[in-house]
């Protein structure tokens, strides 16, 4: 443990903030009570992942608060800034944003193949986490991270994180856009949904770019930056996503449009079974001889 403390990276944090640290943690308490007024005993994707951002937004500034106000030794600051406020709380964050990112374009599109989730995942595991989460956690049980060589691995590795999360938001978003301008959409079955639809999308890509504004946050504002980057990620996921009224019409919408395919697939199965009769068969046979 003595290892561990005196190779850690010794996060900065915005100590003069506190102010903003507090308001974050008002800010949390209301998304949850919100996120709970909304929803009550109903738990989707969509708020649990927003629930949980909101809660680790709670728990990284009580973190920081912690060493802002309060004297800590360098083994206070490790467990508190390093592995509690940022490998913990400030990953729970990321996976929550960088989760609704992928899964909401993934609703609007209508799915994603095998291949584009394995893609997807990779490129979030080893671009996204594995160029940093590992300095704040195991690291430095086995190197210094205060040494020469390391500060300025950190800082090309910053880089990566930077450049791979921009890109990660700015793909889909870009993505997202031939659902938004498109004129018709054949799988739409009425004008009605096709609105719930767009604004559906439409939420989807507001989330990506504040996503992508707290990622430019974080890197040119450090470092308060690192705060206004999760509250930015928080207030993105609720009032973009979480907080909608369109859910009810959307759930309606993919009803209608479920119900459509069985239909058609009935249909089918309706027309192969009696191209199957001999009834039918002889009926062809006939017509086949006049």
């Amino acid at each position: 443990m003595s290892r561990w403390v005196k190779n850690s990276i010794r996060a900065v944090i915005p100590t003069n903030n506190t102010v903003l640290l507090y308001f974050t943690i008002v800010l949390g308490v209301f998304v949850l009570g919100h996120s709970f007024y909304l929803h009550n005993k109903k738990w989707r994707k969509v708020r649990i992942a927003n629930d949980v951002a909101a809660a680790a937004l709670i728990g990284q500034s009580i973190c920081f608060i912690r060493c802002s106000v309060y004297p800590c030794d360098l083994r206070m600051q490790a467990i508190f800034n390093d592995f509690l406020a940022n490998a913990v709380f400030g990953a729970l964050i990321q996976i929550a944003d960088n989760f609704m990112t992928f899964s909401r374009y993934s609703v609007v599109c209508g799915g994603v193949s095998r291949r584009h989730k394995i893609l997807a995942f990779f490129w979030v595991f080893l671009t996204l986490y594995a160029t940093w989460w590992e300095l704040f956690s195991f690291f430095p049980f086995f190197f210094d991270l205060n040494s020469p060589w390391w500060l300025k691995a950190n800082y090309v590795l910053s880089f990566i994180t930077f450049s791979s999360y921009f890109a990660f938001d700015l793909f889909y978003f870009f993505m997202l856009i031939p659902y938004l301008v498109k004129a018709e959409n054949q799988t739409i079955p009425s004008s009605q949904y096709g609105g719930v639809y767009r604004v559906f999308a439409a939420k989807a890509a507001g989330h990506t770019l504040l996503s992508m504004a707290g990622i430019c946050m974080y890197t040119f504002h450090f470092p308060v930056g690192m705060i206004e980057q999760n509250m930015i990620t928080v207030i993105g996921i609720h009032f973009f996503l979480n907080w909608t009224n369109s859910h009810e019409l959307l759930q309606k919408w993919v009803s209608k449009r479920k119900k459509i395919c069985n239909f058609k697939r009935a249909f089918l199965r309706v027309r192969v079974y009696a191209s199957n009769s001999a009834p039918f068969k002889e009926a062809n046979k006939e017509a086949g001889q006049n």
